[in-house]
Formats: structure tokens, C-alpha cells, sequence
């Protein structure tokens, strides 16, 4: 994914030493990749490790990981998972690289839809946010998941109003670009999707 150049440089244990720099520029692989998009239902993830599951893969799938990132051009994000958004639909960013777990992720919003991320951690067996399946793919220290939570308009809160009020219905489609900030503001992780319903 892109990655930023002009992030700091990691410093050697002594610094520097008269005019010498013992600075290391890591390339941008080696920050972190978004690899694929782990959708909340999708094969190998929850249903089991039944190797029949592939049968229900796509094309642009693979098996426990998601769907692969086909797209790191702004203008062809739409390309990218997810399309289609609703209230409390989550999704997990698989992330291979190092240090991704330290990176600053903002909330994104537009037309009353917002992402908010968070990290999962190792352990974070909060039924809802870490499931067998995550963790089994954590046993890998070189793979990250950042959980993508999309919140939207919708009629809850009037469930039990018998004269409910019209939803704001959100200008579609609408860009999302995902942001993994360092400590200093540098963008080194991004990642970008179109909701067009």
C-alpha cells in the first residue's frame, strides 16, 4: 500500500557521531502492507476450518485471509471491498509489515457515515471484536489487524415511535481513505474503498 518517504529516520543506539548518521530509512514494505479485507462472514473466518468453505470463495478471495486489495490508486479505489455499507458492518484490515501496530488510525466521516479503526490485540478475546479465526492468524507476529467499524443512519432509536421520522438518506457514493499515522503525522499505511449503496 502506499507508504510514506518522509517518515523519520530510525536512529542508530549510539546517534550520530561527528558528521556520520547512523540512521536507517526502512523502504515502505517494509512499514506494513494492507494485504486483504477481511469482511465480517466470509470462508475460514467463523463458520468453522472446513476446507468446503472454499467453495464459496470469489475469485478476488482467499481462504481465511479475504478479499485482495486491487487497488492503491485513489481514482480506482472503487475497486476495492467494501461497496455497499451499513450500521455496524465491520471489517478487518490484514496488514503484513512490522510496527503497524503502534500507527494512529483517525475516524473517517462523510454524509453522517463514519470508519472508526482500532487495532485488535493478541489476547482480546471480547467475543465480539476477537474470534477464533483472529487469533489464529496473530499467531504470525508479522500480520496486523485493524478492525474497520462503518456507522451510519438508522431507525433504532425509533423502533417503538409510531410515527418515526424520515432517515437521512447519505449521498452516495462516497470515498473512504484510511489513514495509519506515525507519532509524527507521517502517513505510512493507506487504504481506500468507494460505498456506492
Amino acid at each position: 500500500m502506499s507508504s510514506s518517504w518522509n517518515s523519520p529516520a530510525l536512529i542508530g543506539q549510539y546517534g550520530r557521531v561527528g558528521n556520520r548518521s547512523d540512521a536507517i530509512i526502512l523502504p515502505p514494505s517494509q512499514w506494513g502492507e494492507v494485504k486483504f479485507v477481511r469482511p465480517n462472514s466470509c470462508p475460514g473466518n467463523c463458520n468453522g476450518d472446513d476446507s468446503s468453505n472454499t467453495r464459496y470463495l470469489s475469485p478476488d478471495m482467499e481462504y481465511k485471509k479475504g478479499f485482495l486489495v486491487k487497488s492503491t490508486n485513489p481514482a480506482t479505489y472503487s475497486l476495492n471491498f467494501p461497496t455497499t455499507g451499513a450500521d455496524k458492518l465491520y471489517f478487518d484490515l490484514y496488514i503484513e509489515g512490522i510496527g503497524v501496530d503502534e500507527l494512529i488510525w483517525e475516524p473517517v466521516s462523510h454524509e453522517g457515515i463514519t470508519a472508526s479503526m482500532e487495532l485488535i490485540k493478541r489476547g482480546d478475546f471480547r467475543r465480539w471484536v476477537y474470534h477464533w479465526s483472529e487469533r489464529e492468524i496473530l499467531d504470525n507476529n508479522d500480520v496486523t489487524l485493524i478492525r474497520v467499524t462503518l456507522t451510519g443512519p438508522d431507525g433504532f432509536s425509533q423502533r417503538h415511535n409510531p410515527y418515526p421520522s424520515r432517515i437521512t438518506v447519505p449521498r452516495l457514493p462516497q470515498t473512504f481513505e484510511l489513514v495509519g499515522k506515525d507519532s509524527y503525522g507521517n502517513a505510512i499505511i493507506k487504504y481506500g474503498f468507494v460505498l456506492q449503496k
